[in-house]
C-alpha cells in the first residue's frame, strides 16, 4: 500500500470516531489486542475504550499488532465465545 493510500484510508477511518463523550457503540463490542502491540497509543487507548464502553478487552500474550496472525487460535476462540454469547441461536 502506498503512503498516499494509507493516509487516505486513515483519514477516512478517523471520521468514524464520534467525539461525544456519552457515545456508546450500539452493537456488542469485542476488543482484542496483542500484548506486544507498539502501534501508536493502542496499549493505552484500547483499555480506556473498554472501560468507557463497559466491556472487557482480551490482551493476547506474545502477539503484536496483527494479533489474528500472531495468535490465530486465541483470537478465533475469543471470537467464537463472543459470538456464542451475543448471538446464540434460540
Amino acid at each position: 500500500m502506498t503512503k498516499r493510500d494509507f493516509l487516505e484510508i486513515w483519514r477516512a477511518t478517523t471520521t468514524l470516531v464520534d467525539p461525544d463523550p456519552s457515545y456508546r457503540t450500539p452493537v456488542p463490542l469485542c476488543l482484542i489486542r496483542g500484548a506486544e502491540d507498539r502501534t501508536g497509543n493502542i496499549a493505552s487507548a484500547m483499555p480506556a475504550w473498554a472501560r468507557h464502553e463497559g466491556v472487557s478487552e482480551l490482551v493476547v500474550p506474545d502477539a503484536g499488532h496483527l494479533v489474528s496472525q500472531d495468535a490465530a487460535e486465541a483470537v478465533t476462540a475469543e471470537l467464537m465465545r463472543f459470538l456464542a454469547a451475543n448471538w446464540a441461536t434460540k
